[in-house]
């Protein structure tokens, strides 16, 4: 009997020691969706594909509401958003100036758009350091259209009215539109860094056709 009590006083004294001897099992932390509450910046650039395929430019920023929602606004710009309608009028009037026996017709024609918007986007809090998201914007794009037309190398673009040609809106001057985009993208963070990577649909409200882009970017950014 005695020697089974020191068998027990010992056996215990053992597990007590192991059990010190032995660093205690941690839980696993609860994921913590990615934090970036006090709101952020970000520029990016990138391509837009459409009737044409051009840059893109933008800034913006924004901030949390609750966990998973965000508010933020952009302003941006994409170089050339030449819609084919607008393509086809440019080709009529060309070959026809240089029907008229002045010279040999070149003619050309660029669409930049700057634009500002405001939107919300949804977060998916799925990865620790890898955050998804979908996206929509509503806001305002000023259309430049920039037809010009030359014959032998003189640009003849402001004195067509005199050749019998006069420009309207579809091919000339500005107007703001409405636009309109959804998409998604995914954002890293690296501490107060961010790495952005989206792409957009884009639709802006223009006449007589309107124009539709898909936009794909990419760019840096800083928590604050």
């Amino acid at each position: 009997m005695k020697r089974l009590l020191i068998a027990i006083v010992l056996l215990g004294v053992a597990g007590s020691a192991w059990a010190q001897a032995t660093p205690a099992t941690q839980a696993a932390p609860a994921y913590q969706p990615y934090d970036e509450s006090r709101g952020y910046v970000a520029a990016t650039i990138g391509v837009t594909f459409g009737n044409r395929t051009s840059s893109a430019f933008a800034v913006e920023g924004g901030m949390k509401i609750g966990e998973v929602f965000e508010i933020f606004a952009e302003l941006g710009r994409m170089t050339d958003v030449t819609t084919s309608g607008t393509d086809a009028a440019t080709a009529v009037i060309g070959p026809w100036l240089g029907a008229l026996g002045k010279g040999s017709a070149i003619w050309s024609v660029k669409t930049p758009a700057n634009y500002g918007a405001v939107g919300a986007r949804y977060l998916f809090p799925m990865f620790e350091n890898f955050e998804p998201y979908v996206a929509m914007t509503v806001g305002v794009a000023n259309v430049d259209k920039q037809a010009s037309f030359a014959l032998d190398g003189a640009d003849v673009t402001g004195s067509l009215p005199s050749l019998g040609v006069q420009l309207g809106s579809d091919l000339y001057g500005q107007a703001n539109k409405v636009l309109f985009t959804i998409g998604g993208g995914v954002r890293v963070p690296f501490g107060r860094l961010l790495v952005v990577a989206s792409g957009r649909y884009c639709r802006i409200f223009t006449d007589p056709q309107g124009t539709n882009v898909l936009r794909f970017s990419a760019g840096v950014g800083f928590k604050f």
